[in-house]
Order: structure tokens, then C-alpha cells, then sequence
């Protein structure tokens, strides 16, 4: 039995040539437990017909949306991809059933992909070789399904849309028309609609983008480790000097303008030479 995922994935194992691709479908499919969808099956059936090919993937499509939205299961597509419009509905597929699309390409080691499929997780095999499903499922396949998110700021959720702002996805650049997450500091880099949000692909280049004043820096003050100067509490506590310790920074502060005070001092001395004042700063010398 299929084991259920809280968001059912879509591999689409993609690729000119037939044979290679149909094979890494079918192996995915048999060690996963996914139903696998062959676009090749359902075209041969309609090659009578003038646009066999789109009819054929919106057949699959169908097929696959009834799998990932009703009954919650993964499944495999074995398509050739060869039409930018196909791509653009499995995104649509992703977006619609809240799955997660990753592109499996099949092309020797030296090919090259044939468009961008930003945004998108993709994985190659490499065709020269024998196929290790095993080797590919723990080493590949599993790093996506992981899907760890990590965000610099609190991500803040909402269900409704905020219409009269009209709210840009910073992955997509589409108007944000349902379930979003917005930075929880009001950072405009970091808008997203529910389900690029909930992709880790796109997040560490936005995150590249945050501005300077929301990024996590150094203390502005760094004192020389000579100067540092442990207060009395955290030197009983065996403590090290803290630039979070109010008292460890006073006391390095003393240390850092002891030159500093004296300097001031003579200077003043030398414009006043009442007793009084002298008493106090022999005193303090």
C-alpha cells in the first residue's frame, strides 16, 4: 500500500528518447509504490487524431489530478515534456493539488537541459550509465521530499488576500490571489503566495535580496580582547566578558578610557588651578 504524504509529490520523469525514460519511470514506480502514468500508452491510442500530443497530456493530467487530489497519492509521469505548455500545466497540476512538482530529466552526462524550469526542483539521470533507483531515491529524491524550510524571519499566514494592496509573489511575480505568507516585520522582500512559500528551492536567493537593515550583523563595538574586562558577578559565575553584560561593558569602557579621562583632566587643570579643584583631582589621580 502507498504510504500517504501530507503533500503528494509529482515526478515527472522527462525525456526524448522512450526507452531510457520509460525505464526510470518504472523502476521509481515498482521501488515507490507511486502509480505511473505513460503519456506514450494514451498517445499510441490517439494517433489518428491531428493533436494527439495535447490530447494525450491533458489526458494524463486528468488521470494524475484525480490520484494527488482525491485520493492523496504520489505519482509518476513518464513524458516527453517537448512543449513549453505542458510544463506551465504541470505547474498548474503542482499549484492546484498543493503537490510538490519535481522534473526527473533523462539525457546523457554531457546534454544539457532544453529551458528553465525555475522555481521548479529537478534532478537528472544520467542515460550512459545503469540506473541505481535505490542509490537515486536516498541520495536525490529524498533531499526534496525533506522539503526543510528555514526563513531568517518569522513567516506570518493568512487565508484571505488583501485585495486593495494587490501583493506581488516574489518567486512567481504573479498578484497574490489566495493563501499567503508575509514576513511577520513587514519586509517586502519576503511576500510569497502559499505554494511558493512552501517550496525550499527559491527561498535562500530571495533571502540573498533581505535588506541591510533586516540582517542579522555583528555588535558595533568589538573590543580588543586586552581590554575586556570581566564584572565581579560574571567573574564569580565563571563567566567570560559579554557584550550583552551591562556591567562588563562599563568596566571594559573604564579600562578602554582610563588614557582618555586623564588626558581630559590635565587639560582642564592647566585652565584651572583653584585648591579646591586640585584637592579633587589629586584624588582621583
Amino acid at each position: 500500500m502507498q504510504e500517504l504524504v501530507d503533500r503528494p509529490m509529482i515526478l515527472a520523469v522527462k525525456g526524448h528518447l522512450q526507452k531510457p525514460r520509460v525505464e526510470v519511470a518504472c523502476k521509481l514506480a515498482k521501488h515507490l509504490k507511486y502509480p505511473l502514468i505513460d503519456q506514450d500508452e494514451i498517445t499510441s491510442v490517439l494517433q489518428t487524431s491531428e493533436h494527439f500530443d495535447e490530447i494525450s497530456f491533458d489526458i494524463v493530467l486528468k488521470i494524475a489530478s484525480m490520484q494527488l487530489t482525491e485520493l492523496k497519492l504520489a505519482v509518476i509521469i513518464s513524458t516527453p515534456l517537448s512543449q513549453d505548455t505542458h510544463f506551465d500545466k504541470l505547474k498548474h497540476l503542482e499549484k492546484s493539488a498543493g503537490a510538490i512538482l519535481v522534473i526527473i530529466q533523462c539525457l546523457p552526462k554531457d546534454g544539457s537541459s532544453d529551458y528553465d524550469i525555475g522555481g521548479v526542483s529537478k534532478l537528472t539521470v544520467d542515460t550512459t550509465k545503469q540506473f541505481d533507483v535505490e542509490d537515486f531515491v536516498l541520495k536525490e529524491l529524498d533531499k526534496v521530499k525533506k522539503r526543510i524550510y528555514r526563513h531568517l524571519h518569522a513567516l506570518t499566514f493568512s487565508n484571505k488576500p488583501n485585495i486593495e494592496t494587490r501583493l506581488q509573489c516574489k518567486r512567481c511575480r504573479e498578484v497574490i490571489s489566495g493563501p499567503s505568507y508575509q514576513c511577520i516585520l513587514g519586509c517586502d522582500e519576503y511576500i510569497f503566495d502559499k505554494a511558493c512559500a512552501e517550496l525550499q528551492v527559491d527561498l535562500e536567493q530571495v533571502r540573498k535580496n533581505c535588506p541591510d537593515y533586516l540582517t542579522r550583523r555583528e555588535p558595533e563595538y568589538l573590543f580588543p580582547r586586552e581590554l575586556r574586562q570581566n564584572c565581579n558577578i560574571c567573574e564569580y559565575n565563571g563567566r567570560e566578558f559579554s557584550d550583552s553584560c551591562h556591567d562588563c561593558l562599563f568596566q571594559t569602557n573604564l579600562k578602554a578610557t582610563d588614557a582618555m579621562i586623564a588626558t581630559l583632566i590635565c587639560m582642564s587643570a592647566a585652565f584651572c588651578w583653584h585648591e579646591p579643584f586640585l584637592t579633587t583631582m589629586t584624588s582621583i589621580l
